[in-house]
């Protein structure tokens, strides 16, 4: 193993240790993203698991200039974001798209305070794909595309009491793909 690989291994250790050590010292429990990409037999372990806590992930986000990203956003094709998300979240109506065609089902709706896409592929009899995001989320990013900021951890506090929240979920031809967020 290189040097630059032990160094880079070490630091990482070094970083998960941190996230723990804080966690520990908090009073509120850490918040964790968590992947899992399964495979396509009955009861296979995953082919990928991702169990990492926000606060790792920030330091990474941190050490980005977000600012250019979040401006284009809103100005890239002169869209206001924000009054865009502002007339969809209070619109009277709770499905904006309905796409059939046979077989095959897309969605996107509003249920409760989250908005949500489902894909249903042909054979199935509930949809394959399910994408769930809180408005709060919605808000969170909206705003920081107008701000021209974003911090991760202030986004995913405004989810702490709604968790464990499953973002997305999909299963195509045996393949099983979860992402969530939870409290440990």
């Amino acid at each position: 193993m290189s040097q630059a690989a032990k160094k880079a291994g070490l630091t990482a250790l070094a970083l998960i240790a941190l996230a723990g050590w804080q966690a520990a010292v908090a009073d509120e429990p850490t918040i964790w993203l968590n992947v899992e990409v399964k495979g396509s037999s009955e009861g296979a372990a995953p082919k990928v698991k991702i169990n990492m806590p926000i606060s790792l992930i920030e330091v990474v986000i941190n050490s980005i200039d977000t600012t250019e990203v979040m401006q284009h956003l809103k100005t890239e094709k002169g869209i206001d974001l924000s009054s865009l998300w502002q007339n969809l979240r209070d619109a009277d109506v709770d499905e904006f798209v309905s796409i059939d065609s046979g077989d095959e089902q897309v969605k996107v709706f509003k249920e409760g305070q989250t908005l949500r896409v489902t894909m249903k592929e042909a054979g199935l009899s509930e949809p394959n794909v399910q994408i769930r995001i809180p408005f709060t989320v919605m808000d969170y990013l909206v705003e920081g595309a107008t701000q021209k900021e974003f911090r991760l951890s202030q986004l995913v506090e405004q989810l702490r009491g709604n968790l464990p929240l499953v973002l997305v979920e999909a299963d195509h031809q045996g393949e099983n793909v979860k992402i969530w967020i939870e409290e440990r």
